[in-house]
């Protein structure tokens, strides 16, 4: 008499026996969450109940992105965007192009795809810089604002 494995096959032939591989839908994407910051004032925003609100990652990330000065990390000094000193009317294609490069190590790895960097002057003068992306994670389209 032969001793079994675990299968139908002999012991020392294959531990677990013939078979094929089983295949199964591909799992959804899990959607990644990071703290929820206010672009207005730079804060985390804490709900009613004292849990921190909720933002898809790559938005922080492309928020976070904007609203950091090159030169104002010490671990990454080339980081950030520079807005231009002044409004002229070059500027929104300035911002554009200052966007595009410090989301390139985003938009290299496949994390996002920039679909438009749009600027507006707020009545308080502060320039509003709106960044609409695609977040290749999750497929969906999103958009992000800061303020310089």
């Amino acid at each position: 008499m032969t001793a079994r494995g675990l299968g139908t096959a002999p012991i020392g032939s294959t531990p677990f026996g013939y078979g094929t591989s089983a295949s199964g839908p591909v799992p959804p994407r899990r959607r990644i969450l990071a703290p929820y910051i206010d672009p207005t004032t730079g804060d985390c925003v804490v709900a009613e109940d004292g849990e921190l609100e909720a933002m898809p990652i790559n938005r922080q990330r492309v928020m976070l992105t904007c609203l950091t000065r090159p030169g104002s990390s010490s671990v990454l000094p080339d980081w950030g965007v520079e807005l231009p000193p002044k409004i002229t009317e070059s500027y929104p294609g300035e911002v554009r192009a200052e966007v595009l490069r410090a989301h390139r190590f985003m938009t290299s790895a496949g994390d996002i795809t920039i679909e438009g960097v749009d600027t507006e002057t707020t009545s308080a003068g502060r320039v509003q810089v709106l960044v609409s992306y695609t977040d290749m994670w999750t497929g969906e389209s999103d958009r992000a604002i800061s303020y310089g």
